[in-house]
């Protein structure tokens, strides 16, 4: 006779892996590993991997050949938001219509550029990057970013994870450990849905052992 075990079934999608990408996490031609490896993973139903309306038009922003192909990879993986968001797209143009911050949500944006930008003057890329940090403050989303990771930018976003974690709560990772945080979400998955089918005496999902 079986125990009483974990009572809910298990999904494949993985606990706590709902990402919201940064412009400069586009990918365009596949060749960064760690984002083609969320990619797959958000394709199969594993993770959450959506754009905001700022890194969205970011990313597409330009003319050229290399700034056609990250406004075909940005519709290719499009998912809008919710909240009153829509995702409108005319020819290679992305458009979004979004709703003006509440006094409350006036009160994070200032605070998200006390941590971002100190006293120092305020930039364009400052804006555009508070306008993200708060998208993923709003839906709770984990903000994956290289902003901040190279000599160019010795602090950006990533410099500034750690205050934006303490001061407001929002998880600013890099690709690679955003892929980490995903594999440890699966072990944990797989785990329980063992224990589920075990003790249930249910058949075993056919994707545990298969998505890390």
């Amino acid at each position: 006779m079986k125990g009483t075990g974990p009572a809910w079934p298990p999904t494949r999608e993985a606990f706590d892996c709902k990402f919201m990408r940064d412009a400069n996490c586009v990918n365009a031609r596949g060749k960064d590993a760690n984002l083609s490896r969320l990619e797959q993973w958000a394709r199969d139903g594993v993770i959450t991997l959506q754009w905001c309306a700022t890194s969205a038009d970011e990313a597409c922003a330009g003319a050229g050949e290399a700034a056609e192909s990250r406004r075909m990879k940005v519709m290719d993986t499009r998912k809008p938001l919710d909240g009153g968001r829509t995702l409108q797209t005319v020819a290679t143009q992305l458009q979004w219509i979004t709703d003006e911050p509440s006094q409350g949500e006036n009160v994070i944006l200032s605070k998200v550029q006390n941590v971002l930008v100190h006293n120092r003057a305020l930039t364009i890329q400052d804006k555009t990057d508070i306008d993200i940090i708060f998208e993923a403050w709003k839906y709770k989303l984990i903000l994956i970013t290289n902003d901040g990771d190279s000599n160019r930018q010795p602090r950006g976003i990533l410099g500034s994870a750690a205050d934006l974690r303490r001061e407001l709560g929002v998880r600013v990772m890099r690709p690679a450990d955003a892929v980490g945080h995903t594999r440890s979400a699966i072990n944990n998955r797989d785990e329980y849905a063992r224990s589920w089918a075990d003790e249930t005496g249910n058949a075993l999902p056919e994707w545990v052992g298969r998505d890390a």
